[in-house]
């Protein structure tokens, strides 16, 4: 390539209307540093690691007064699009709500002539088997 791509853009702060925004930013900042801290603690490994991407990429740009904001803004862009579809798949998923399953124990049966029939309880009263339980 001829011309480096840092030449191609614009270095130095950016307008005033972004620079009234970096309120919301260091807010932006601050949820994504609770949502780090609690999917380390959750061991949700992955969505930490992009959680910390988006964190780190969140304070390079805000440092300095924002002057790198449109060198990381297509990246940042990049990384919270994959954070969106990797939040959603699973929050999907759940919004068809819990599957229960129950099992019941089937009665015990004998073949009789080629016919299953339910065997009778066999109950014991002392010495004496019975199939007549009290």
């Amino acid at each position: 390539m001829l011309v480096s791509p840092e030449l191609m853009m614009h270095v130095g702060p950016p307008p005033q209307e972004v620079l009234d925004q970096r309120w919301l930013w260091k807010l932006l900042m601050a949820g994504f540093m609770l949502v780090f801290i609690l999917q380390v603690i959750a061991l949700d490994v992955a969505g930490a690691l992009l959680t910390g991407l988006l964190l780190g990429f969140g304070w390079v740009m805000l440092r300095d007064g924002m002057t790198e904001m449109a060198k990381y803004a297509l990246i940042y862009a990049v990384l919270c699009g994959l954070n969106f579809f990797f939040e959603v798949l699973p929050l999907i998923s759940e919004l068809s709500g819990r599957v229960t399953r129950r099992a019941e124990l089937a009665t015990p049966s004998v073949e009789v002539n080629g016919t299953r029939v339910p065997r009778p309880e066999v109950c014991t009263i002392g010495r004496l088997r019975t199939t007549e339980c009290v």
